[in-house]
């Protein structure tokens, strides 16, 4: 009798387990569908309005200042988790974090062909979705890498930094560009898996604001790259 009470303890443990973890999920989605829309709308404005695109252009401060805000913003989310879990301060952090990202997304994008953003906004959807289900069906645990694939981001950035300012080429920047694409796809099969969990590291049913930060940033970072690989900017 106990065996039996016991193992519907277990069951009843595990069913609750796995419904909390799909309402975690849901949240993580739901906010994230809300950055990119924030993001794309804005990012549409800038490309097909040119009054505003020249606006950006000529008033740097207002993105050095939405720089300066999507920086604090960051920060005070990630190494403050108190904030990251919190109602309402995590969704004002996060809300002012988007818009402020949105509007260097746009600027950083404006002077693109429209096609070309677009088909680079496609093949960022493509690779997201497949690298998506490839990170929750696979049996292998990526999130054990996270160490060395940070480590590589540092030396990439540093690499950039330097060919940009000493020797820049526009094969080396195909190069520079190649090497970050591949990195932030596999952030998003990392941060895929650390949201899904089951995983050695994964992240807790409070940091549904950290979960969808950490795909929106890989995304975003996917796009911005592919899109320099597919064209330049006018």
């Amino acid at each position: 009798m106990h065996d039996i009470e016991q193992g519907n303890n277990d069951w009843y443990a595990m069913k609750n387990q796995y419904e909390d973890r799909n309402g975690f999920i849901r949240k993580v989605y739901s906010i994230l569908v809300i950055q990119l829309s924030m993001t794309s709308f804005i990012t549409g404005l800038a490309v097909g309005i040119e009054g505003f695109r020249d606006w950006m252009r000529i008033n740097w401060w207002f993105l050095l200042a939405m720089f300066a805000i999507t920086l604090i913003c960051i920060i005070t989310l990630f190494c403050c988790k108190n904030f990251a879990r919190k109602v309402p301060e995590n969704y004002i952090l996060t809300g002012i974090f988007t818009l402020g990202e949105s509007f260097l997304v746009a600027n950083a994008t404006a002077y693109y062909d429209p096609i070309t953003i677009l088909i680079a906004a496609i093949m960022t959807m493509g690779v997201t979705i497949g690298v998506t289900a490839y990170a929750c069906f696979t049996k292998r645990d990526f999130t054990t890498g996270y160490g060395v694939l940070f480590g590589i981001l540092l030396g990439a950035i540093f690499f950039a930094l330097f060919m940009g300012i000493f020797a820049y080429s526009r094969p080396i920047n195909v190069l520079v560009c190649f090497v970050f694409v591949v990195i932030y796809t596999f952030y998003i099969v990392i941060d895929t898996q650390t949201i899904a969990g089951g995983r050695k590291y994964q992240l807790g049913y409070d940091d549904y604001i950290i979960g969808a930060m950490c795909l929106y940033i890989d995304i975003i970072g996917l796009f911005l790259y592919l899109l320099q690989l597919l064209g330049r900017r006018n």
